[in-house]
């Protein structure tokens, strides 16, 4: 909806014989783009409810590990990527099924968005 004036050209691109998208995307699966930072960080995510069902239908890392716990209905996903903010947004969309438990600073900016939103609540 933000673009305007589109039209076809003749040009058409090509990619390098030795590209390999999966180098582009910091170990992760979260999204095309061409991640700044190539430092991995270990992800650590509890979740919840209809989440659980949701996070074993994809392939989120190639390093991604399950672990269930059926006695209290939770699935903790681990896995290593550089793409933090991505991430965040990814367990946010997930509202109250699902709780960022490493890293650190993943946990620290999702309780700060967390409190931010009750505090909008209660506005």
């Amino acid at each position: 909806n933000r673009m305007k004036a589109v039209s076809v050209t003749q040009r058409h691109f090509e990619l390098p014989e030795n590209f390999e998208f999966e180098k582009k995307c910091g170990g992760g699966k979260f999204g095309a783009f061409h991640t700044v930072s190539t430092n991995s960080e270990y992800y650590k995510i509890e979740f919840y409810g209809i989440a659980r069902a949701y996070v074993h239908s994809c392939i989120w890392a190639d390093d991604q590990i399950f672990e269930d716990d059926e006695e209290n209905d939770t699935t903790t996903l681990s896995f290593t990527a550089n793409q933090f903010n991505h991430i965040l947004g990814w367990i946010l969309e997930q509202g109250s099924n699902a709780k960022p438990l490493a890293p650190a600073r993943l946990v620290e900016q999702w309780e700060e968005e967390v409190t931010n939103m009750m505090k909008l609540l209660n506005s």
